[in-house]
């Protein structure tokens, strides 16, 4: 029986590529110490290596705090971004000017949104 790391390079690469999800929506927002997202990590990014390295290739690991790593992944290409005031302040000015580029973004002020613990 055959196992997936003995399927070509190739096959595998191409593999990854097709389970990157679609685009998604993202609520950013400020708790106070750093930036908190409704959104999980993309399951291919916790799989292996090899899925990490193709996942990156679309991803940004991105929206770090003065203090802490960047911990949300985002694709300026095509996911939905909705920040809230609070976020948007304490935006580093690289980013934020990244963010007012994307085709789907907006400000949204403050918003009541549900986050797993």
């Amino acid at each position: 029986m055959a196992t997936f790391s003995s399927l070509p390079a190739e096959l595998r690469i191409a593999i990854w590529q097709f389970s990157i999800p679609e685009p998604r929506n993202l609520v950013l927002s400020w708790n106070g110490k750093e930036f908190r997202s409704n959104s999980t990590p993309p399951n291919t990014a916790h799989v292996c290596h090899e899925a990490r390295e193709e996942t990156a290739k679309t991803y940004d690991l991105t929206f770090a705090s003065p203090k802490s790593t960047p911990k949300i992944w985002f694709d300026f290409a095509r996911d939905a971004l909705y920040i809230t005031d609070d976020a948007q302040e304490r935006m580093p000015a690289e980013i934020l000017e990244r963010v007012q580029r994307l085709k789907h973004f907006r400000y949204t002020g403050a918003m009541a949104i549900k986050c797993s613990s």
